[in-house]
């Protein structure tokens, strides 16, 4: 499982990843404006096409990346944090070691994933506490589809709850369900 150091880490490997894409892609975009000795007119404006298309792409990852990055700075920031625990591998996603939860005001960090409460990868609907073979926190949040960004599907994230943490965990589910109306 990722930690929440080395998931910051990769979140800045993917910003540095997607300004060289930004760069890039603002070069192509500048293409047409060379003269025919290179390249005949018809393909620089095929690639300022392609630029155009990475340019919308690269600015849209970058603002996710940013807010990933606030929402694990924020994390790792004591004051911000509302509760911490180690859930137990009920589900067997991490070979029977327990999964360490954080969660936060901005969102939670869970099985070296951050899922902000708003933002455009993952914006939270409600959350709760069931029981799905002991206590766990589930909370439903929206994902764009993957044919048409504009449509969103719902998600479920189960966190299993410590018993020791059930109270925390009815805390969570109120405070995030508030935050989701928001």
């Amino acid at each position: 499982m990722k930690s929440l150091a080395r998931s910051e880490k990769g979140q800045r490997k993917a910003r540095a990843f997607w300004r060289i894409v930004l760069v890039v892609s603002l070069l192509l975009l500048a293409s047409p404006v060379s003269e025919d000795r290179l390249v005949p007119f018809e393909t620089t404006l095929a690639a300022a096409f392609v630029g155009l298309f990475f340019f919308i792409i690269a600015l849209v990852m970058l603002s996710l990346y940013r807010k990933r990055s606030r929402l694990l700075k924020s994390l790792l920031d004591p004051a911000q944090v509302l509760e911490s625990w180690d859930s137990p591998d009920r589900f067997k996603d991490n070979h029977g070691d327990p999964i360490p939860a954080v969660f936060g005001r901005t969102g939670l960090f869970y099985a070296g994933q951050p899922y902000c409460i708003r933002s455009y990868d993952c914006t939270f609907a409600s959350a709760s506490v069931e029981n799905d073979g002991g206590p766990v926190l589930r909370i439903v949040y929206t994902v764009p589809n993957s044919r048409n960004g504009a449509v969103r599907h719902k998600s479920t994230l189960d966190i299993p709850v410590p018993e020791t943490r059930i109270d925390a965990a009815n805390r969570l589910a109120q405070f995030y369900s508030e935050a989701s109306r928001r």
